[in-house]
């Protein structure tokens, strides 16, 4: 079974020989902040501690959040007489938090990047990437009001059971929807089963416009 984030946490910390106060004071937080993270009593970490937690732990922030690998960052200096030291790559990047209506029209310029609200994206993604605040309840359970989700609008090429943004036609708002294949159409699938079958199932037709592929998924503490 492949470990939880909270096992991965206590044993990235323990392969450095770092104490929950020095995670606690790299990352900004508290030692019973760390602590929670790793007894898996805070299931879901948000995306800034996230990011400040895989910086500590000089690892990459998919590696721990869902295992995926590779997980060291650090690669050994060259020619550097303190063998100690290590150059750490960047384990994600800073993009705008902008609101549905933007990102039916998104490009870095639309919008007053310096002054945006930013959020790590903790996966590679392209400079155009952007995040939003999840909305409603057409996505429960897997998505939540309050969630972030981190869109690249470079991705226009979803395999089924991807999750794209997606404007249904001018001057609606942009959604959220699992994209599938279903007899040779595309469909966008509601996750909430409690929705009926018309409202879970739209087909996609001329009208609708492909926004972005979601690259990464974040709940809130």
């Amino acid at each position: 079974m492949r470990p939880t984030l909270a096992e991965r946490t206590l044993n990235r910390r323990k392969e450095l020989n770092l104490t929950q106060d020095d995670v606690a004071k790299a990352t900004g937080t508290t030692r019973v902040s760390i602590s929670n993270i790793e007894l898996g009593i805070s299931l879901n970490v948000r995306a800034s501690t996230l990011f400040a937690l895989a910086e500590a732990l000089n690892c990459d922030a998919e590696w721990l959040l869902n295992g995926v690998e590779p997980k060291p960052t650090v690669v050994p200096l060259q020619n550097n007489s303190d063998q100690n030291e290590i150059a750490l790559e960047p384990v994600a990047k800073y993009v705008p938090l902008i609101n549905w209506e933007q990102a039916c029209s998104w490009t870095p310029t639309n919008i007053d990047i310096e002054s945006a609200s930013k959020l790590p994206c903790p996966v590679k993604c392209s400079d155009r990437t952007f995040a939003l605040e999840v909305q409603g309840e057409s996505m429960e359970p897997r998505f939540e009001a309050g969630d972030f989700i981190f869109v690249d609008p470079e991705q226009l090429e979803p395999s089924p059971g991807q999750f794209i943004i997606v404007q249904l036609a001018v001057n609606t708002p942009a959604i959220l929807k699992e994209f599938q294949m279903l007899d040779g159409y595309k469909i966008l699938k509601a996750l909430n089963p409690n929705y009926p079958a018309d409202m879970r199932y739209v087909k996609v037709n001329d009208t609708c416009r492909l926004l972005g592929t979601l690259v990464s998924h974040v709940k809130p503490v």
